[in-house]
């Protein structure tokens, strides 16, 4: 290619990038199909690396670990074209961040205002000898998944896109109508897992007296069965007028039977 046909290309690239540079929708439907592909691809790896798992460090780390390098390095998550621009992801360190609550995965485009953040939990990791190992989504599951109540410190990965800790800007004041949730399934069954966790997102009210019920989708991204959505009204101190927030849920099974 000589430099006249790259500057052509080039220009072409940049037109196209404006298109699609407030379509949320277009790199939304792109993320969850990469994550999709991630999950049917990676699975049985996954599965067999957390058999030999040694122990040290978090088994949620381990698998978003073999997750992001899935993700970063397969083709299929470049644009499709000539010069392809990479869609990104980010998996913030704790350490770096400094707060507690930091993004699990973020995924950027240069050709996109926004990014797409995910929340990672683990389900069936639970080590309270006070719970039943037989009982599928302990209940210190569901409050780190949902909403983890306390007068001191209320959290929960839900929770956390409700009051703006998640999919807001606080320098902007512009807070993002979507998110994401990832349960990496240890232990239990994966559809009465689901059941546990949308049952919780129908009656939880996160403290407040008349929170109305989220609205929730099955099957949602792709019509795959471990998918759903569910959207909830926002309570954000600082933007009382945010709007409701759409949450895309995939519970991915590495069950080792």
């Amino acid at each position: 290619m000589n430099y006249d046909n790259f500057l052509d290309k080039l220009h072409e690239i940049e037109e196209e990038s404006k298109l699609l540079r407030s379509q949320n929708e277009h790199w939304k439907k792109l993320i969850l199909s990469c994550l999709l592909e991630c999950y049917d691809t990676q699975k049985n790896n996954i599965q067999k690396d957390l058999a030999k798992f040694d122990g040290k460090g978090q088994i949620e780390d381990f698998i978003k670990d073999k997750m992001s390098a899935w993700l970063n390095n397969t083709r299929k998550f470049s644009r499709n074209v000539e010069m392809g621009i990479k869609l990104t992801v980010i998996q913030e360190d704790k350490t770096v961040s400094g707060i507690e609550g930091y993004h699990d995965l973020r995924f950027v485009h240069s050709a996109w205002d926004q990014d797409f953040i995910f929340e990672c939990k683990c389900i069936g990791s639970s080590k309270n000898k006070s719970e039943n190992p037989q009982v599928d989504m302990q209940e210190s599951d569901l409050k780190q998944y949902v909403y983890n109540h306390s007068k001191t410190k209320p959290d929960g990965g839900v929770y956390r896109y409700l009051t703006g800790k998640y999919a807001y800007n606080s320098n902007t004041k512009q807070a993002l109508n979507f998110g994401g949730m990832i349960g990496f399934l240890l232990k239990g069954n994966i559809e009465r897992t689901i059941e546990k966790i949308c049952d919780r997102l129908e009656t939880e009210k996160y403290g407040k007296e008349n929170y109305p019920e989220p609205t929730i989708t099955r099957q949602s991204i792709e019509n795959q069965p471990f998918t759903f959505n569910s959207s909830h009204q926002r309570f954000i101190a600082q933007k009382p007028d945010a709007k409701d927030i759409l949450l895309h849920h995939l519970i991915m099974d590495f069950t080792i039977s």
